[in-house]
């Protein structure tokens, strides 16, 4: 402000100024008006810092941890798994360490295990495990041998071979 004399400036001077400031600094119209006024009654322009509204955290780094190890320990369960062993330590073997973590959702557990501390705490994490997908039915050229109620739907045995589905 002080470089272009704003306060001294005519009308169409100053909306240029005001266009310039706001395609140099990327704010909007409105914006630029409030720092001006400010900037008119104070003398200085002060830019405010943004303050994100926070959650409080509920669960620490150290119930990461403490979640971490005891997965760990037992060899990477399931979520509900994990939390039927977190409600256990809490509240049968009365483990004081266990009693905020052992409140904690399934759903919860599977967000705090994509943290940066929960992976920093695993020294292997095997993830979900695939399974070979088997078909449960396969096409096939029906052989009703002449009665009704056969469809064409193959279903394999446990010895591999082919038997018709009766519908």
């Amino acid at each position: 402000m002080i470089w272009f004399d704003y306060l001294y400036l005519g009308k169409k001077e100053r909306g240029l100024i005001k266009k310039y400031l706001q395609k140099v600094t990327g704010y909007s119209r409105p914006q630029v008006t409030r720092q001006i006024r400010e900037y008119r009654e104070t003398g200085r322009v002060r830019l405010k810092e943004y303050k994100r509204n926070k959650f409080e955290r509920k669960y620490t780094n150290k119930d990461i941890q403490l979640l971490a190890q005891t997965a760990e320990l037992h060899d990477y369960p399931n979520g509900a798994a994990l939390k039927k062993t977190l409600e256990r330590m809490a509240k049968e073997y009365g483990e004081e360490e266990y009693r905020n973590i052992a409140a904690i959702s399934v759903s919860h557990i599977y967000n705090l295990r994509k943290t940066v501390s929960y992976q920093r705490s695993v020294s292997f994490y095997p993830g979900t495990k695939k399974t070979k997908a088997t078909a449960i039915g396969e096409r096939c050229k029906p052989e009703p041998e002449g009665r009704p109620g056969y469809l064409p739907v193959c279903v394999r045995t446990r010895t591999g071979r082919h038997a018709q589905a009766e519908g």
